[in-house]
């Protein structure tokens, strides 16, 4: 159960050009937000993710992209989870962390 609300940040891309069309945000000092995404994504292009990053930070809001190499439209990592893990720690505990950017390389999945 929720007893908040919750705002989202939104990107449509044109379906064409793939060019990020409008960007719904909400105000700066949101709630954080971390992306990774697959360099090898045959849905989502890597390039849509960096764009969605910078228009976040561009708004005020905390914005982490974890970049991953060879990874496709889905992935797995222990490095990943533990950065997922010290930045959960960090926005729900409280706890003090900083969290890697650095990109993770994953096998890509066959």
């Amino acid at each position: 159960r929720c007893n908040g609300v919750f705002n989202a940040a939104e990107v449509l891309f044109d379906i064409d050009t793939g060019a990020p069309m409008r960007l719904a945000l909400t105000p700066p000092g949101d709630a954080p937000v971390l992306t990774a995404h697959g360099t090898e994504d045959p849905l989502v292009p890597f390039a849509q993710a960096t764009e969605f990053d910078a228009a976040l930070k561009k708004a005020g809001v905390e914005s982490l992209l974890i970049t991953m190499t060879n990874g496709g439209h889905g992935f797995r990592s222990p490095e990943l989870d533990q950065r997922l893990q010290q930045f959960f720690d960090k926005h729900l505990r409280g706890s003090p962390a900083e969290i890697s950017t650095t990109a993770i390389t994953v096998e890509p999945r066959k």
